[in-house]
């Protein structure tokens, strides 16, 4: 039998009311729990709603110096705009060594100098060989002339010499015919049988030498001037031609190699300029238009490769940092709308989110100029893509903060992907 007190006794239904009572503290424990796990799962949603915890913000461009010198005494400073060629600021470095270009200028002149040679030694023998060909073909033709003249000649003697030698042996014939009648002596048939014998050799060595005449004249037709003596008469012109045409061939070729030189040592002085340019003096380019975000180096202060001088951002570039849960981010994809306010605006932007990142890989300072304040160990990161007008390319909200609220994802979404639901 359970324990009853008087007072019990006298309330007879109080039991049942403490077992109500209890039944009802328990649910409102349970209720206040499911609304405090609510409110710990959508608190940076709704945070970030009454909060304009995200940030205007857009790539950042650091610029390391690629030599040693000095950084430019008057440099763009932050907040100032890159004109139309997009220079910022330079690095001079006046230690730089020259050497090197003056050596190959050195080169340079040299093989010009030699080219100079080539081409006026080129023109010589051109000249030369010009006159000597001259002269060996008017050498050549008096030859054929001399030739031509003495085979008329040979022609002449032998027609000539043969009439005579008719004559002759006509006449030893008659005064043989006398001699036997005793009308003519004998030593007179001797003396024209001697005649027309002469007559006979002299035919003979004519007609020689109108042989050789002949073949001679033919030689001279293939270059070849054979003198009385047999000696070629153009062989001192043809070794002479011939030596001097090798030469010609021999210049000609280093000619053309001194013709490469030069190409070859402009481009090594070319590249070895624009070497010595860049080492002596590094100018520091943006995009046209792109504001200084920051200096890193002091005007006229000494720095080395690598060291980070100036950074830039583009204005035309407009991002959102926006901070989100990593539940909210699982629910958000590229392309996806967000609708966004900047601090002191009335009016929505419509953005577009290009860039989604977890907890663990967040991007930091040195990837974006400004980070939404909203920002804290285990929240993630949405960037979202704003198409800014020429007014917000002028003023560059750069840090401003700013209200992101992405339409198609709400509170009772999170709820329920938290729930797996």
């Amino acid at each position: 039998m359970p324990f009853v007190t008087s007072a019990d006794q006298k309330n007879p239904d109080r039991p049942r009311t403490n077992r109500l009572l209890t039944q009802r503290v328990l649910g409102l424990a349970a209720f206040a729990a499911l609304l405090i796990y609510i409110a710990w799962i959508g608190g940076p949603y709704l945070r970030s709603i009454i909060i304009r915890d995200a940030a205007v913000t857009t790539w950042i461009n650091v610029v390391r110096a690629p030599i040693q010198g000095y950084f430019d005494t008057q440099p763009l400073y932050p907040g100032s705009h890159a004109g139309a060629n997009g220079h910022i600021a330079e690095i001079k470095n006046p230690l730089a060594d020259g050497t090197a270009v003056a050596k190959a200028e050195a080169t340079l002149t040299v093989a010009k100098t030699r080219v100079a040679g080539l081409e006026a030694t080129l023109e010589t023998l051109n000249t030369e060989i010009a006159a000597r060909t001259k002269a060996a073909e008017a050498y050549a033709s008096t030859y054929k002339r001399d030739i031509d003249e003495r085979i008329a000649h040979a022609d002449q003697a032998i027609a000539h010499t043969e009439k005579r030698l008719a004559f002759g042996r006509l006449q030893a014939n008659r005064l043989e015919t006398l001699s036997t009648t005793d009308q003519a002596s004998q030593t007179a048939v001797d003396a024209a049988m001697v005649a027309a014998l002469d007559l006979e050799r002299r035919l003979t060595e004519l007609k020689a030498e109108l042989e050789r005449a002949t073949v001679r004249r033919e030689g001279a037709n293939h270059g070849v001037l054979l003198l009385d003596d047999g000696a070629d008469g153009a062989e001192a012109f043809r070794n002479s031609l011939e030596e001097m045409r090798l030469n010609l061939s021999r210049t000609s070729s280093d000619l053309d190699a001194a013709k490469a030189e030069i190409a070859a040592t402009e481009q090594v002085l070319d590249t070895t300029r624009t070497v010595y340019d860049k080492e002596r003096r590094f100018g520091i380019e943006a995009r046209p238009g792109a504001m200084v975000w920051n200096l890193m180096a002091s005007p006229g202060s000494s720095v080395q490769p690598g060291m980070p001088v100036i950074s830039w951002i583009d204005c035309g570039i407009m991002l959102v940092d926006v901070p989100v849960s990593d539940v909210e981010l699982a629910l958000l994809s590229p392309g996806d709308t967000a609708d966004v306010i900047i601090e002191g605006e009335h009016h929505t932007r419509r953005g577009t989110v290009l860039l989604e990142r977890g907890a663990a890989a967040n991007m930091g300072n040195t990837e974006l100029a400004a980070l939404a304040k909203g920002r804290a160990p285990g929240i993630g990161q949405v960037l979202v893509k704003l198409d800014p007008s020429a007014a917000d390319i002028n003023a560059c909200p750069i840090g401003q903060a700013a209200y992101v609220d992405f339409p198609g994802l709400g509170l009772l979404d999170i709820v329920k992907a938290r729930l797996r639901l």
